[in-house]
């Protein structure tokens, strides 16, 4: 399978702007949220850097990343819970008005890296996880965060 490069763009979009992003929050319950997204660019740019061979391949690391992820998605549905407000945040009202769809895209994102993690064995195993976790990301984010 081949990694989009719209996908690609947007996990290097997200990361590279994430910290402009954070600038200026004074609510710390979208802080919070903003951090864990933030946690979680940093897993995917692991796996994005080593498909790209910015970064040499290791089988740990990888699946480190994935066991990562699995954990830091767990987190979005309690940080999501309550609707909370700031000038700099990126989600969408339509979180709260769909909530059970948000958490249903929230829990698909868990499951699918918690069955990827652990079985990266090669470089060429990396493509398709990416590929897996690109498309659950971005579905919630063409939905639920502003651009």
């Amino acid at each position: 399978m081949k990694l989009s490069s719209a996908l690609t763009l947007g996990v290097a979009v997200a990361i590279g702007t994430a910290a402009v992003a954070h600038q200026g929050v004074e609510n710390p319950a979208v802080l919070a949220r903003m951090n864990n997204m933030t946690d979680m660019g940093d897993s995917v740019e692991a796996l994005v850097n080593m498909m790209r061979g910015t970064t040499a391949f290791d089988r740990a690391l990888a699946n480190q990343a994935l066991q990562d992820l699995r954990t830091q998605s767990s987190e979005i549905v309690p940080l999501f819970r309550n609707p909370g407000d700031d000038p700099a945040t990126e989600a969408l009202d339509t979180i709260w008005l769909e909530f059970a769809d948000f958490t249903n895209r929230a829990n698909r994102l868990e499951m699918a890296a918690g069955e990827l993690a652990g079985g990266i064995e090669t470089l060429g195993d990396v493509r398709p996880a990416l590929q897996s976790i690109g498309e659950t990301c971005s579905g919630c984010h063409d939905i639920y965060r502003q651009e």
